[in-house]
């Protein structure tokens, strides 16, 4: 059954006071000018895998690009609102309500408890000393009140608002929807572990090869081998008439095809969020990697959303949607003081317009 989003409405999240989009598509592409809010949509879209605080956490991660603290889930709500609304209508007739709310409360803080899940959870060594070293046992401080309401499921976490690693935060449920974000340096993260997984899948493996063939049309095979020093995998990569070569040697670009590669294989049957995709590519390669995707959205019932600020990457998608360009919506963003505004065009009337002389990014 077709689950994809056809509408999504966005109330008081990161810099977006409101904003609704309509016509959802197969594949959709956001462009518009910086803080114009494309990838706080991805965010949002990202808000409806779960009503474990930890995806929001996930989400403070990602715009930081290494650990955040509890203070960052303030900048989840729109300026000095204290909470958001993201709400979602699916293709096959049901919903996605998320909300989310927070607010602060001042209490004595104790090393020897740490609030979080509704439940009293003794801190661990290393956050003991890290208490003492901060000088905070025993004094008055903000405690962090976040409640998650995602349809009729509810969950709660309080926590002392210290600015903190959160890596207490643990997951604690799977997630509902099946929505995979790349980040614009996603691809110098590890991809051997999920890799392995998807190569046992013959018809991925040829798809695989066939994308990085694009780059070097010497590539004939893809693996992982263990490094016995250090006790993992690492990516290797087969030439014809060389010995395999691990990933580490070769450019951005090549990880980067990996890395689209790996999340349109995880995304099989739900959402891919990839954030300014041009990110590490040689505009030769664009066109052909978005055919690469639309071919995997096609196959494995992926929808796409993709941010862009690049032309010449709007018109890459215009030569990978011929014959198909009522399934290419394209959404401008603008801000205009607090209030944000969209346009949406299908890929025919994107063209229309650029013939006209009117620049579908503004």
């Amino acid at each position: 059954m077709n689950k994809f989003i056809q509408e999504l409405s966005i109330k008081q999240f990161r810099g977006i006071n409101g904003l609704a989009l309509k016509n959802l598509s197969a594949v959709n592409l956001f462009v518009g000018e910086n803080n114009g809010g494309k990838t706080s949509v991805l965010e949002a879209i990202c808000c409806l895998r779960s009503v474990d605080a930890y995806n929001l956490f996930q989400i403070c991660r990602e715009r930081k690009r290494d650990s955040a603290s509890l203070r960052d889930i303030r900048y989840l709500f729109y300026g000095d609102t204290r909470s958001f609304e993201i709400n979602a209508s699916l293709a096959d007739g049901s919903s996605c309500n998320y909300a989310s709310s927070y607010s602060f409360h001042p209490a004595t803080f104790s090393k020897e408890v740490f609030f979080q899940d509704e439940e009293e959870t003794p801190l661990t060594p290393l956050w003991r000393d890290a208490v003492d070293a901060a000088g905070i046992n025993g004094k008055e401080l903000q405690v962090l009140d976040l409640e998650i309401t995602r349809n009729a499921e509810r969950r709660r976490l309080s926590a002392f608002d210290i600015d903190v690693s959160l890596g207490r935060v643990k997951k604690s449920a799977e997630d509902d929807l099946k929505i995979i974000y790349v980040h614009p340096s996603s691809h110098y993260r590890p991809l051997a572990k999920e890799l392995s997984s998807i190569l046992k899948s013959d018809s991925y493996s040829k798809l695989l090869i066939e994308l990085l063939k694009l780059l070097d049309s010497k590539i004939e095979r893809i693996e992982t081998i263990p490094d016995e020093l250090f006790g993992s995998n690492e990516v290797y990569i087969k030439r014809e008439g060389e010995d395999p070569k691990p990933i580490s040697v070769y450019g951005d670009g090549t990880k980067k095809l990996l890395n689209l590669a790996v999340a349109a294989a995880k995304a099989k049957d739900g959402y891919l969020l990839l954030d300014e995709i041009e990110t590490s590519l040689h505009y030769g390669l664009i066109e052909n990697s978005l055919l690469f995707l639309t071919k995997i959205s096609e196959k494995f019932n992926v929808q796409l959303f993709i941010t862009t600020h690049s032309k010449e990457t709007i018109d890459c998608f215009y030569e990978a949607m011929k014959g198909k360009e009522d399934s290419l919506r394209i959404y401008t963003l603008r801000k205009e003081g607090e209030q944000s505004f969209v346009r949406g065009l299908n890929g025919t009337e994107a063209q229309e317009y650029e013939r006209a002389g009117v620049e579908v990014r503004k």
